[in-house]
């Protein structure tokens, strides 16, 4: 899927910001799915301004009169540099999924392990990103259909292939990380 950002600033921001809605989720729009409630209503076109002000407001990275947020400037980035993107996404991921795991195991005399961590978000940014990014658009190449049928293919070809070859990719770097990690304690102790 692409998205283009908005440029037409002669619109309302009301328009603008249903052109832009529209553009994000046309794949799951309700009037592509004829039995939804809102396509008996009305069109996603048509949804109240409001409706979205919550959500704008918890998204925007810019002041509050602007109809352009944190979304539309990932979104661009995604249109722009999606492999960057994806890749700085997934340390992000990883390393916030890292440090609510061992919060979350932590025993009260426990410390954090910024270490772990690192390794995390580092096999999210050089490994993961790019893998996924490849991945997923081969697959959508090679089984463009969105059917459910087309959906268990892509389901199995995930879980007999991808996952297999990501996970030995995955403890693989991170047993080597840790090696490293060992080795470079051994030398600042000698």
């Amino acid at each position: 899927m692409r998205f283009h950002l908005i440029t037409n600033f002669t619109q309302t921001p009301r328009t603008r910001f249903c052109t832009l809605y529209n553009q994000q989720c046309r794949a799951y729009s309700p009037s592509r799915h004829p039995h939804h409630q809102l396509t008996k209503i009305r069109g996603v076109s048509e949804i109240p301004y409001h409706s979205f002000a919550l959500l704008r407001r918890f998204y925007s990275s810019k002041p509050s009169n602007s109809t352009m947020g944190f979304l539309s400037w990932y979104l661009g980035m995604l249109e722009r540099r999606p492999k960057l993107t994806k890749s700085v996404s997934s340390a992000i991921i990883y390393g916030a999924a890292d440090v609510t795991s061992q919060v979350i195991t932590m025993e009260p005399h426990d410390k954090w392990d910024p270490a772990r961590t690192l390794r995390m978000a580092g096999f999210g940014l050089v490994i993961l990103g790019s893998a996924q990014h490849l991945w997923f658009n081969y697959v959508g190449r090679v089984l463009p259909k969105r059917d459910v049928i087309t959906t268990f293919k892509k389901l199995a070809m995930g879980q007999l292939m991808y996952g297999p070859v990501i996970n030995s990719v995955f403890f693989s770097f991170n047993a080597a990380l840790q090696v490293q990690e060992k080795a470079g304690m051994i030398l600042l102790q000698d």
